[in-house]
């Protein structure tokens, strides 16, 4: 399932989405590449309550675009990234997705000290700034399907409902399978879950703020379109 999302758009190009994803790219190439020392570019618990302000607002900027070890999951983030932050930038602007990606961030490493006072695991926040976006879409644009390419069943778009999308996004994220114990017959310990509390306070910090941050046009446009809809009923 390949979403593509509608590009249709009526408030500019997305340049703040494109630039997102410039340096998502960039920092995927790096962490391939070279060895990144995490504990540097993510946000951590301690760094909530260490008072070095200057210190947390860098890491806060860099944590949005680390991803964490492996492939899938931090192709799958890029493309989601892509999709709703596009819809998400123009309904609020540059400047409101920029701090919905940087709420959204913070948000996961503040639930995990809240949960978990004592970890000091980084929290990889571009899964956590994604997680926020599905929760800005859903409330900004009423939980409109995603337009979506499944192949090799259907050869064109359809519309796969949000919902669908973010449980084939979290299970893609979170849910890790070892294929060697699988083919081992091990079922039970092949598959593991990975803490999801920090991306759920992200997915509620999208739900909240999401409406806060969209543009004055982009308000009167869908009560404009919620009046023509009853009208035609």
């Amino acid at each position: 399932m390949i979403p593509i999302g509608d590009t249709r758009r009526r408030f500019g190009f997305p340049w703040m989405t494109v630039v997102l994803l410039v340096l998502g790219g960039v920092f995927f190439l790096y962490e391939r590449r070279a060895p990144l020392d995490r504990t540097a570019f993510s946000l951590l618990p301690w760094d909530l309550l260490a008072g070095q302000h200057l210190v947390l607002l860098r890491r806060a900027l860099t944590s949005v675009l680390v991803q964490g070890p492996g492939w899938l999951e931090p192709i799958v983030n890029l493309v989601y990234l892509g999709v709703l932050g596009s819809k998400v930038e123009d309904a609020c602007g540059p400047g409101g997705l920029f701090s919905i990606t940087l709420l959204s961030a913070i948000s996961g490493v503040t639930i995990k000290l809240a949960v978990h006072p004592e970890s000091q695991d980084p929290v990889h926040g571009l899964a956590g700034v994604v997680a926020g976006l599905f929760g800005a879409y859903m409330i900004l644009y009423a939980f409109r399907p995603i337009p979506t390419w499944v192949p090799p069943m259907v050869a064109r778009l359809t519309p796969v409902p949000v919902f669908l999308h973010l449980l084939y996004w979290a299970g893609l994220v979170f849910v890790n399978i070892d294929f060697g114990l699988l083919r081992a017959g091990k079922i039970r310990q092949c598959v593991s879950l990975e803490p999801t509390w920090p991306m759920v306070g992200a997915l509620v910090i999208g739900l909240i703020v999401g409406q806060l941050f969209a543009r004055r046009e982009f308000l009167w446009l869908q009560v404009v379109q919620a009046k023509r809809s009853a009208a035609r009923r």
